[in-house]
């Protein structure tokens, strides 16, 4: 394989589980009707002019504050909530509170220093609430457990977090007032505290490989999981906690590792493109919307534009209320330097739902007669594309072996699979003369400039041979295909041809 970079480490997001996780949604989901939440108090600090109210807009960290200036030591707060949610009150200083919010609810809140005493409805709850966060902080701190991680076998470490975890149960149900919680308070609870057990015990392999050298992750030990197939891993439920949804991004990563015989990837866009292949085959509802909105606004910075249309494609007909996609789309946007209405936009993200066969700007191909050519010119065939360049020795070793994919076809299996080779060639006169010497047989088009080449930029193209597969209706389903010297390969696009 020839390859234009240096191996590229496997890279884990940063573990960032805050204990103090607040969330406020702004009625985009339901038309259920509006109902009064209020939040209202006196404070004891003549220094505090005015207090905040966080909210954290779809859990993708887009906060927006609501701000009430204190009069006479005295704050109010009216929220029309749908359902349940998560807010942080803050004074933009050293005093932060995290309350959970019920439609209907009506908080008063006495805070001296840093001491809240909580009554009216739903006052019992989030009276836990805090003493629950307080007696467990560290437990939620990833300052706290992220060293532990990294200096701590997994077996000693699953012990740890097993002990955490009996011990925030065993707070949960000892507590005298529970039986005035509500059902969602009671599943929030329930939900933080099994999920964040999760989370940390498929973050302890992603943390200790990135902190290593070595290339390959450690699969966690079986009977570490033998208990998780009673995991529920897509739960719309379970998407208010902090703890829950940090654990989704390690889910995706681990079993994206596992599928990838847990070596680390050295290829960005190969490691994106399966990391959506496990989410969507793993993750429904609302996890696969929050998963995915995450991953593009974290990643469309870093990936080929093919990948983040993709992904935004993926997410629109995901999210048909719009309301994810179009704020990703958004900050995707922002990242990549593109306004909404762009006329130079040669992404084609200012119409997400563009197929990716429609590709003549991006990528510019032509055939050896100077003519043009799309992939949309392949619509209605499965398409073998190879990616190659005449200087490159691996690629030219592996068109044996594509001939051989040929010999193998029927008439008709042939009528249905179209093999295009992609050169990169500087030298247009080397191409051509690479196509007669090998005897290339198939569609034969030309992406000149070696590495900067517009298929190169497009697909994030960074070691050649390269294949992909691309299915009757346009659309690239294999991003990394097997090499034609892995005879399944033909059983995979016969695959696609039979659909």
């Amino acid at each position: 394989m020839i390859t234009k970079l240096s191996f590229n480490p496997f890279k884990m997001n940063k573990i960032n589980i805050l204990a103090f996780l607040f969330v406020f949604s702004l009625n985009i989901f339901s038309v259920a009707a509006q109902t009064a939440t209020t939040i209202s108090g006196t404070i004891e600090n003549p220094n505090i002019v005015s207090l905040e109210l966080s909210i954290n807009k779809l859990y993708l960290d887009k906060y927006e504050t609501l701000t009430s200036t204190l009069k006479d030591g005295h704050f109010l707060f009216t929220l029309n909530l749908t359902h349940s949610e998560l807010i942080e009150l803050s004074d933009a200083g050293d005093f932060s509170q995290v309350l959970f919010l019920e439609p209907g609810d009506n908080l008063q809140l006495h805070i001296k220093e840093k001491a809240v005493t909580v009554t009216g409805k739903g006052a019992e709850q989030n009276m836990f609430l805090i003493k629950f966060n307080t007696q467990f902080k560290n437990d939620f701190d990833d300052g706290v457990m992220q060293p532990k991680i990294l200096s701590t076998g997994i077996d000693t470490f699953q012990l740890l977090i097993a002990a955490n975890q009996k011990k925030e149960n065993d707070f949960f149900k000892k507590e005298t007032s529970k039986d005035k919680f509500s059902a969602d308070f009671t599943r929030y609870v329930q939900n933080t505290i099994a999920y964040r057990y999760w989370n940390l015990l498929f973050a302890y392999p992603i943390a200790t490989a990135n902190n290593s050298t070595a290339l390959t992750v450690n699969e966690l030990p079986a009977p570490l999981l033998e208990n998780f197939s009673k995991v529920q891993v897509s739960n719309d439920a379970a998407i208010i906690c902090e703890p829950y949804r940090e654990f989704l991004n390690y889910f995706v990563i681990y079993f994206t590792s596992k599928a990838h015989g847990f070596n680390k990837f050295d290829d960005l866009s190969v490691s994106a493109d399966r990391k959506f292949a496990t989410a969507k085959e793993n993750l429904t509802g609302a996890a696969f919307k929050f998963w995915l909105s995450k991953f593009t606004m974290g990643e469309c910075a870093r990936l080929s534009p093919f990948l983040t249309k993709k992904l935004l494609n993926e997410l629109k007909d995901a999210d048909k209320e719009g309301a994810y996609s179009s704020m990703v789309k958004k900050v995707c946007k922002d990242k990549i330097g593109l306004t909404e209405d762009d006329p130079n936009d040669k992404t084609g993200l200012n119409d997400t739902l563009i197929p990716q066969a429609k590709l003549k700007q991006e990528l510019d191909l032509t055939d050896v007669n100077g003519k043009p050519v799309s992939l949309a010119d392949f619509k209605g065939k499965v398409v073998y594309i190879d990616f190659w360049a005449s200087w490159c020795g691996p690629c030219r070793r592996m068109m044996p072996y594509s001939k051989n994919m040929h010999d193998y076809l029927t008439d008709k299996q042939k009528s249905q699979i179209a093999f295009l080779y992609i050169s990169i060639d500087q030298d247009t006169a080397a191409w051509k003369k690479g196509i007669q010497d090998i005897g290339i047989q198939g569609v034969n088009v030309l992406s000149g400039g070696n590495w900067n080449a517009k298929v190169c930029k497009y697909f994030q193209i960074s070691s050649i041979p390269r294949y992909m597969i691309m299915n009757k209706q346009g659309d690239i389903v294999d991003f990394s295909a097997k090499r034609p010297a892995d005879s399944t390969v033909l059983d995979d696009l016969m695959k696609y041809a039979n659909e």
